[in-house]
């Protein structure tokens, strides 16, 4: 006698099997309500050819904050507008979650940020003001080049202007270096017309 899958046993056929990934919107999902296990939904979909899910392959999941469940992600939720210290295991301590599960949640922001930077425009095309500390504002259009990085810790972005020998250095928020953004591109727009 052959021997016959879980799926087979419990009377599950691919068409059941592909509604309810349909359904569920993922394997997991699709898995748990059926009951049965991630690699026999997989299977079953990629025998009957189904598209795979937007964004990538049937094993490689994706990030969203928003949706990060551990028990650091959890404080920070409750807690918006906390200043921590910069060492993991002095956050771990003040927000009673293991030092594993702070060094995950920054892993995971460090790199869902840096893509998110990835995708923003040449500033150099954009005239931005920065303002200095003295009150001085500098244009991004003018600088020779530019550095942006995301700061490892509050996950804000660091912005180095270079000028000739002199630099200048920012630190903004996503959400305003995004309205600076939009703001110039309005600017260019209206000087264009």
């Amino acid at each position: 006698m052959p021997r016959m899958s879980l799926s087979e046993q419990r009377g599950m056929t691919d068409e059941r099997i592909v509604q309810a990934y349909k359904y569920a919107g993922n394997i997991r999902k699709a898995a748990q309500v059926l009951r049965i296990s991630r690699d026999s939904v997989g299977r079953v979909l990629k025998e009957r050819g189904v598209s795979k899910p937007a964004g990538g392959s049937f094993k490689k999941g994706h990030y969203y904050p928003s949706l990060h469940t551990g028990c650091f992600a959890e404080y920070l939720k409750r807690h918006p507008n906390v200043k921590l210290p910069r060492s993991s295991k002095a956050m771990a301590y003040i927000t009673g979650c293991s030092v594993d599960a702070v060094k995950s949640y920054l892993y995971r922001m460090r790199r869902f940020e840096r893509r998110r930077a990835k995708a923003l425009p040449d500033l150099r095309t954009l005239p931005i003001a920065l303002v200095s500390r003295g009150g001085d504002p500098f244009l991004t259009s003018d600088c020779e080049r530019y550095d942006l990085r995301v700061d490892d810790y509050d996950f804000r972005y660091l912005i180095t202007l270079h000028y000739g020998k002199a630099r200048v250095r920012a630190k903004v928020s996503r959400d305003t270096l995004l309205s600076l953004i939009e703001l110039a591109k309005m600017r260019k727009r209206s000087e264009e017309r």
